[in-house]
């Protein structure tokens, strides 16, 4: 079996790093950058199974990777997580309306991150 691959976008070095090692420890390949530029750069040319994006970087925020990667046919129909300390009813209804597939609550718990992705991915 071949592992899936994970685009990540989190420009915080700690949270990446926890989330990128959670993931790998898993059997996942995850392809980590600091902001959603690099992520949306590196997409270009590579494919994912699942994108998760943070919602505040630099360069470009997480509403332009998600708006950006559904304009891709790449990426069209691959599952986009969001991660955010944001627990607003509005704002993930507007989100989900753009093409997220679904939240990634912070602070990120490992167990609670590991179920989201496995059942995003099937």
């Amino acid at each position: 079996m071949t592992s899936k691959t994970i685009l990540l976008a989190e420009d915080s070095t700690s949270l990446r790093e926890l989330v990128s090692g959670v993931l790998t420890n898993a059997g996942y390949t995850v392809h980590a950058f600091e902001n959603g530029l690099d992520a949306i750069t590196y997409a270009r040319k590579n494919d994912a199974d699942l994108v998760i994006t943070d919602i505040n970087m630099p360069k470009m925020n997480g509403e332009q990777v998600l708006n950006n990667l559904r304009r891709n046919p790449r990426y069209a129909d691959i599952p986009i997580l969001i991660m955010t300390t944001v627990d607003c009813a509005d704002e993930k209804k507007a989100f989900k309306t753009s093409g997220a597939s679904g939240w990634i609550q912070k602070p990120i718990n490992p167990t609670r991150l590991l179920t989201a992705v496995t059942a995003t991915l099937g």
